[in-house]
């Protein structure tokens, strides 16, 4: 959809998963964790009037590029931007926080996809000039959504933008775009934060000690948005149980439970990419353990005890093949295979594996 000025932040807070709501200044450059270099460019290329006509923010969820999409908007848009970075306090930036500056745009998925008619409404809009004589800002989020008609009308937008536009595309899985378009953007790419860098910032936000912060880090790997999920609700531990008897339920070959489990993942909304991105790092815990019995190498640390018991009845063979067999899950279903029967495959293999068949 292409959200009105009005819906504009309130809904990109709802989309960004990398920091809970906050006060304006979590959108400004000086405020973002992380990304050092690449918000030095941003900032420099704002100071000096070089910003790109359309940027491409990529990487994995949850590691700021919602954030500073942000941060760059309201630095564009800023009544008193001197060194690159908003004030937070003008006309403009106090718009940005209300979300109700008249130049800036997002477009999100209508549903599953980004369609043309959402792209031909920017193409409308574009044509106009800025309200404020400055610039007029459309973000898309999860760019790699468009359709592949959509992305073709994009493209010409790129091909000739307007003066004084700029576009932001964000995107998890940048190899889906159209090369071409990917072309015509200035590539951004966010790296993965680090350990110390999350647990500070969830010491910071959300006041735990060292230890929980810690551990979140662990099992956030490098999303902060991730690491945020386990204390802003318990989904997420509730997913790694799952996975934790899933991975029992194969080795004792409970196959009518596994189908069971299978039924109830599909019937509720259930994440199946984050559940197989959980069940491969257990196996590579397990592998791990089985193999260096290293602490600093696993992810699920708090969980030793349950790695420890289950790596006894593998081989490192096993674990490898197994590891393998979540990973080639994930391939598939990225490209649209039946996720009952990816899921039933999957499960029936690593049950075949627990029994010693492979």
């Amino acid at each position: 959809m292409l959200l009105s000025a009005s819906q504009d932040i309130k809904t990109l807070h709802l989309l960004d998963n990398c920091y809970p709501k906050r006060s304006f200044s979590m959108h400004m450059f000086s405020q973002i964790i992380g990304h050092k270099s690449l918000i030095r460019g941003l900032e420099q290329a704002v100071a000096t009037g070089r910003v790109a006509h359309a940027y491409l923010f990529s990487g994995q969820h949850g590691v700021g590029k919602k954030t500073t999409a942000l941060a760059l908007s309201a630095s564009l848009l800023c009544d008193f931007n001197r060194s690159g970075d908003a004030c937070g306090k003008c006309t403009s930036c106090r718009q940005l926080v209300n979300g109700n500056h008249p130049d800036l745009h997002i477009i999100s998925p209508d549903g599953a996809s980004i369609k043309i008619e959402q792209i031909r409404d920017l193409q409308q809009k574009a044509r106009y000039k800025s309200y404020q004589n400055k610039h007029q800002i459309f973000i898309i989020d999860q760019a790699e959504g468009m359709t592949r008609e959509a992305a073709n009308c994009f493209l010409k937008i790129l091909e000739e933008p307007p003066e004084q536009t700029v576009f932001i595309l964000i995107s998890a899985e940048p190899e889906l775009l159209l090369p071409t378009v990917i072309s015509r953007c200035q590539p951004m790419s966010f790296k993965d934060l680090g350990l110390e860098e999350i647990s500070s910032l969830l010491i910071q936000l959300s006041g735990v000690n060292q230890e929980k912060a810690g551990l979140a880090a662990q099992m956030a790997r490098g999303s902060i948005g991730r690491a945020l999920s386990y204390f802003n609700d318990d989904q997420q531990y509730k997913l790694r149980e799952l996975v934790i008897r899933l991975s029992q339920s194969t080795r004792r070959s409970a196959i009518s439970l596994l189908l069971q489990e299978v039924e109830e993942l599909l019937g509720k909304k259930v994440n199946i990419f984050e559940m197989l991105e959980m069940l491969s790092l257990w196996y590579r815990d397990l592998l791990i353990w089985k193999s260096s019995h290293n602490e600093k190498l696993v992810f699920n640390r708090d969980k030793l005890d349950v790695i420890d018991t289950e790596a006894e009845h593998y081989t490192l063979e096993k674990l490898v093949n197994a590891l393998e067999m979540s990973e080639m899950t994930k391939y598939k279903l990225m490209r649209n295979a039946n996720r009952r029967a990816a899921l039933d495959v999957l499960l029936l293999s690593l049950t075949r594996l627990g029994r010693g068949e492979h």
